[in-house]
């Protein structure tokens, strides 16, 4: 069994940490007006990881590529199917792709107040979801705004000296 930093630090410090991951669901009328908070879902096995890298190859002088969050939620009920689903948290909402993500870290203090930083937040992309029948999983990933933006292609555009481009 692996013990990841955040059990290390709970174990060795006075702070109680915690996670927080929450979703806003899009829907033809817009997005939702506030986030739900999904950290139940959130398995213990599931590591929360964060990539970003700084590219040294393309550019000499290394342009920040902020990358993605990938996650692992409970779906033993269906509750993360596309939607499509009856029961689906995405049922009724325009698709799971481009649902935004916000990932919150943080602890508790002395005084027992809450300390917490958003770490990330981004779109799900629908082409990196992986169900698990078997197990009863749902793998996410989710691209952070630079990255849907690097994605996309735009059919004639320009940049001007200022660093903005239009379509």
């Amino acid at each position: 069994m692996t013990t990841t930093t955040q059990q290390l630090v709970a174990k060795k410090s006075r702070f109680k940490l915690y996670e927080t991951l929450e979703m806003k669901r899009r829907y033809n009328s817009g997005y939702e007006s506030s986030y739900t908070d999904l950290s139940s879902y959130l398995l213990a096995s599931s590591t929360i990881k964060i990539s970003s890298k700084l590219d040294f190859d393309s550019f000499g002088y290394g342009e920040m590529k902020t990358g993605n969050i990938s996650f692992t939620l409970d779906n033993t009920q269906g509750y993360f199917n596309n939607e499509e689903s009856l029961y689906s948290f995405f049922s009724n909402a325009v698709s799971r792709h481009y649902t935004k993500v916000r990932y919150k870290a943080g602890y508790y203090d002395e005084a027992n107040d809450k300390i917490d930083e958003i770490v990330f937040m981004g779109f799900i992309n629908e082409k990196e979801v992986k169900n698990n029948f078997t197990k009863g999983t749902i793998e996410m990933t989710a691209l952070s705004a630079n990255q849907i933006l690097h994605e996309t292609f735009v059919q004639s555009g320009s940049i001007s000296s200022y660093n903005y481009f239009t379509d």
